[in-house]
């Protein structure tokens, strides 16, 4: 059975155009690195730490279609709702649909990832802080370490920042 592991999501850049993801233990390894832009693709995920990646996320201007590309695969990504988001996606490396939504429409950036029969797989917790630098932190349950868990903090993090940048009009 897996860990609960928590990461730490940071913009390590004064831009904000850098995304980093700590493992919250003591060595505060770093586990997924990420260069945000305005072109396509808006995400580019690298390899670091245990992540077995390439992955790529691309927004689209006209719809709410969020194309993800990660570990070979093509995960279609579209968000449904206003003010309670709720985004289902099949996941390859678990072979069933997990579902991203955002809980509390008074906190539209608190986001959590259930299963079929409703177990909390993730959550992202945005920073309370006045810091730039800070995004929250992502806590993922019951997941092995490997494709799945890039799967679930890619779909995830993309989620997060295209909630952020379409209420902060950034992107």
């Amino acid at each position: 059975m897996a860990t609960t592991r928590t990461f730490n999501v940071d913009f390590t850049s004064w831009t904000g155009k850098h995304l980093q993801v700590t493992e919250s233990d003591a060595q505060n390894t770093l586990v997924y690195a990420a260069d945000l832009n305005f072109r396509k693709p808006q995400m580019v995920f690298q390899a670091t730490g245990s992540a077995r990646l390439p992955a790529t996320v691309t927004f689209h201007t006209f719809s709410r279609t969020i194309d993800i590309d990660i570990n070979g695969y093509h995960i279609p990504f579209k968000p449904r709702g206003s003010f309670k988001y709720q985004v289902p996606f099949a996941s390859p490396a678990l072979g069933k649909v997990l579902t991203w939504r955002n809980p509390y429409s008074m906190r539209p950036w608190e986001l959590e990832c259930r299963d079929e029969q409703n177990t909390l797989i993730a959550r992202f917790i945005p920073s309370n802080s006045w810091s730039c630098t800070k995004a929250g932190r992502l806590e993922l349950g019951p997941l092995e370490s490997g494709p799945s868990t890039d799967e679930v903090v890619v779909t995830g993090l993309a989620l997060a920042y295209y909630l952020i940048s379409q209420t902060l009009g950034s992107a």
